[in-house]
């Protein structure tokens, strides 16, 4: 930041009592702002003179306040006007953007000083209640913990401060609902001495409450029988021990993975899907359904896919040479395991065409090989199934066009619509929908060597996401446009918009729609 920026921000908040410091590379100011009557310190402080960050707000003394848990006030001290990562500090504008600062600081702690604070608190309310948090997973049985459960919404009022001992939680509990204090004792009472540990889930947060024994290891030793202990909680002595209070997050892959769905749910739970293909695609496209939630509760992904890993494919595969000639199923099912434990992966070592069974048992069917004859096969096996009215899955297949020109992913769920063939009705002549400009060239390889295509992991990395998407629209019943594309050489291809495209005439798989004089003769 020059040196005439510098002093045009310290004139600016000159007028507002501010006066400038310097600290290090970074600069502080300081002064105070009127707040119910009373002047309360504010410091700004620019940790550096570059302005890449805008500065951040600290109130100092917090007693200059005559509320104890403040909103948008951080237990360090600092206080939240705009959120850093959306609102970017214009550094053309610096010394009107600070001086806007200071009137926002103004305005938010006035307003936390109501009942609108309150309110406030409450929409956030693990964020006053610790800045750390406890990782939460049920499987794990053997933690020092229990569960309390409140309808009630949890906050601060004007008068209370976030509790430090056991007594002081169970009044602050009975304040919000007056059944939650001795909830709160009677499951510490039921746990032992070694740390004891009560999740609070309430309506609008899961908090927690620990009392670390362990640091007193004389008097936890003589609690060690759990009718000691539960006669000890309920003491005077014991109303007197210290409190840790930490947010109680949930780390289950449910959970986690719910963020990624509507409704609090991950878009593919619960759901059969088989991938066919674990190549460059495949590789990507298994970990992102993964994470989308295939696998979770009674649902289950099979990673389809006979070949080894290949030296070569690792340029652009998710696998490293670790994996080197191990079984790509294997070894992708065995990384996504390993990375989210308790999924149900299956790999299947074999080409898809030997489990039609396990094909009409899934609820999606993902091609990923890119390979036509796979395609045909698996067109021709979903339109027989319809032809003898059995239940059929969704297909969806994805690809790379040309030396990772672009990617396509077209779902095959609804037999008014083309077939995968209606696509491409001659295989002689370029897709009705193919964006490539011009055809590319044939891949690089002698007779019985493996082909390679000169593009690195772009693509099939994009085809991955592409069909992931398509996935998540499909179980949310939004699987419309069938058809989509994605350009990644813009000058070696044209525009596809995403479409539900018709059957092509004259199909030679599904029949297409044939010409009216052929309607007229059959």
């Amino acid at each position: 930041m020059s040196g005439e920026v510098v002093r045009a921000i310290i004139e600016a908040v000159s007028v507002d009592g501010f006066k400038p410091t310097l600290v290090g590379d970074g600069l502080h100011l300081e002064g105070h702002i009127a707040i119910d009557g009373r002047d309360v310190p504010l410091r700004i402080t620019f940790e550096d003179l570059s302005l890449a960050e805008a500065p951040r707000l600290y109130v100092p003394d917090i007693s200059t306040l005559r509320r104890k848990v403040v909103p948008h006030l951080e237990i360090s001290g600092e206080l939240c006007v705009a959120d850093r990562r959306l609102n970017v500090f214009d550094r053309h504008r610096a010394p009107e953007q600070v001086r806007g600062l200071i009137i926002r600081a103004r305005e938010t702690l006035t307003r936390g000083m109501t009942r609108q604070g309150t309110a406030e608190i409450a929409d956030e309310f693990t964020s006053y209640w610790s800045d750390t948090y406890t990782p939460l997973d049920e499987r794990h049985v053997d933690v020092n913990l229990a569960y309390v459960t409140t309808a009630k919404v949890l906050s601060f009022e004007v008068d209370q401060d976030r509790p430090t001992t056991l007594g002081e939680l169970v009044q602050w509990a009975n304040h919000w609902d007056t059944a939650l204090g001795n909830k709160i004792i009677a499951a510490f009472a039921r746990l032992t001495a070694k740390d004891p540990m009560v999740v609070i889930r309430a309506a609008n947060a899961s908090v927690a409450a620990t009392i670390r024994m362990s640091a007193r290891a004389k008097i936890a030793e003589t609690l060690s029988r759990q009718k000691a202990w539960g006669h000890y909680v309920r003491s005077r002595a014991g109303l007197a021990l210290p409190i840790i209070r930490t947010e109680a997050r949930a780390v289950d892959l449910e959970t986690i993975f719910a963020a990624n769905g509507e409704g609090g749910r991950a878009p593919l739970a619960g759901k059969t899907i088989l991938l066919i293909g674990c190549g460059a695609i495949g590789g990507y496209l298994a970990r992102m359904l993964a994470q989308l939630g295939a696998g979770l509760g009674e649902g289950k992904l099979m990673l389809v896919d006979a070949d080894e890993l290949e030296p070569a494919n690792t340029r652009r595969h998710q696998l490293g040479l670790d994996d080197v000639l191990r079984r790509k199923a294997e070894a992708c099912a065995e990384a996504i395991k390993r990375d989210f434990p308790g999924l149900t992966i299956i790999p299947q070592v074999d080409d898809a065409q030997k489990h039609a069974g396990l094909l009409a048992a899934a609820d999606l069917v993902i091609d990923a090989t890119g390979e036509q004859g796979l395609g045909e096969w698996l067109n021709s096996w979903w339109l027989q199934r319809h032809a003898e009215g059995k239940i059929a899955p969704a297909l969806l297949y994805t690809w790379v066009n040309g030396l990772g020109a672009a990617a396509q992913s077209f779902l095959q769920v609804d037999a008014t619509y083309a077939c995968y063939r209606c696509l491409q009705p001659d295989l002689a002549l370029p897709g009705r929908f193919d964006p490539l400009r011009t055809p590319p060239p044939a891949p690089l390889a002698g007779c019985g060597r493996q082909l390679s295509t000169p593009y690195g992991p772009a693509a099939p990395m994009m085809a991955a996401s592409l069909a992931a998407s398509h996935a998540t629209d499909w179980a949310g019943g939004h699987g419309h446009h069938l058809l989509r594309t994605v350009r990644l050489d813009w000058a070696a291809t044209v525009k596809r918009d995403p479409l539900s495209p018709s059957k092509a005439d004259l199909c030679p798989a599904c029949g297409g729609a044939k010409p009216a004089a052929q309607r007229a003769t059959s």
